[in-house]
């Protein structure tokens, strides 16, 4: 039996992204035959979509975003050369480990992955923020084939199903047969429409365990006295109270930056003792692996912090209009019993070590039961195939 995962997959430059679509692929693998769908669709296509199908401000931010996205992307090229030729290093590393994913060799657009209908026998959408990418839901919620499907933890990055996304999803969300989601309020709330079961599971990181990541990246050596921040907000405020958090605390400060849209960032110019500019996804967990500390706004990062029992302190996501984006963070440390590590002022934050007793109790118990769920699901997608 042949499974096919549609996720952010193709050309993704985000660590979390590539992370969860190697990990969900990675745990299918083991007794299935699973590949992800490469499917192109990336930042300026969500925008586009925003623009056709929004009214009203929605339509204007939209508009308004593309133009600042294409604007930054030439001034980055013209006027920061230097930065745009370091960051190509950092897409080759994504490339070489995106590339070790089992993915279709044919790269689908929006129109023809309907065609994929013929080559899977069975298909998951998910994890990730695919559920509000801008990718159309009837894409997104495998609306164009009617083979078994199963939803495992796809997100709509909040804590709310919007009306919108009411109207455009649950047309097709309603005939997969095996549904659940990664935060527990958006679980509940569909839950209540769809009047039939939708699980809350772990995000795809979680279902390898730390030996299995130990395997995936590599053995590196310990760093004290390194604190290891990736931020993918843009406050500068915020980036000079991390600085003074770790000179007050004597840590090398080491960054990840310009990682939003891979292009230059003003925020991060000055930011950090150490910018790491030719990292991939395995070079991003040895990161946190081996720091002494992390600091983030990342739900990602927060994820193999919590892997690696490290101390991390999660700050708010904060962008241009200095609003917090951090609700699936703050859903995860809630659901481990860590909300304390969520930090508004890093800046005035002593040092605190983390007992991880009871997380690490509650991650195992969680993962067995998205293991379960993600087993048996695929279990009786097969024995409806058969039986076909």
């Amino acid at each position: 039996m042949k499974i096919g995962i549609l996720s952010l997959y193709y050309h993704n430059y985000n660590f979390g992204g590539a992370l969860q679509a190697y990990a969900l692929c990675k745990y299918l693998n083991k007794k299935y035959d699973a590949e992800q769908i490469s499917v192109k669709f990336e930042f300026p296509d969500y925008l586009r979509q925003q623009i056709c199908r929004t009214r009203g401000i929605r339509k204007i931010k939209a508009v308004l975003s593309l133009v600042k996205y294409n604007t930054l992307q030439w001034c980055s090229k013209m006027t920061h050369p230097v930065v745009t030729n370091k960051l190509h290093l950092r897409k080759r590393q994504f490339d070489a480990f995106c590339n070790q994913i089992p993915h279709s060799i044919r790269v689908y657009t929006i129109d023809s992955v309907k065609e994929t209908d013929k080559i899977y026998d069975m298909f998951v959408c998910g994890s990730d923020v695919i559920w509000n990418c801008g990718m159309p839901a009837f894409v997104a919620a495998l609306g164009f084939t009617e083979k078994e499907k199963i939803a495992y933890a796809p997100s709509v990055g909040s804590s709310m199903l919007p009306d919108w996304w009411k109207k455009e999803y649950i047309p097709y969300v309603t005939k997969i047969q095996s549904i659940s989601m990664r935060e527990n309020s958006t679980a509940n709330q569909l839950e209540r429409l769809l009047e039939k079961p939708v699980e809350c599971v772990l995000d795809p990181t979680f279902l390898l365990k730390k030996e299995d990541w130990d395997r995936c990246v590599g053995k590196e050596e310990k760093r004290t006295n390194e604190c290891f921040c990736y931020l993918l907000g843009n406050s500068v405020i915020q980036r000079k109270q991390i600085a003074e958090f770790a000179k007050k605390n004597k840590l090398r400060l080491v960054t990840e930056p310009y990682a939003t849209n891979q292009s230059f960032r003003k925020c991060d110019k000055y930011f950090g003792d150490l910018k790491d500019y030719h990292s991939g996804p395995k070079e991003f967990i040895n990161h946190i692996k081996n720091s002494e500390v992390i600091i983030t706004d990342s739900f990602h990062a927060c994820v193999f912090s919590i892997i690696y029992n490290k101390e991390f302190y999660a700050v708010p996501r904060i962008n241009d209009t200095d609003e917090a984006l951090s609700g699936r963070v703050k859903s995860l440390l809630e659901t481990l019993n860590l909300k304390e590590r969520y930090v508004q002022n890093i800046q005035t934050q002593e040092r605190v070590n983390i007992d991880y007793s009871d997380a690490n109790i509650l991650v195992e118990k969680l993962r067995e039961k998205s293991v379960l769920f993600l087993e048996e699901s695929v279990k009786d997608g097969e024995h409806n195939c058969s039986s076909i």
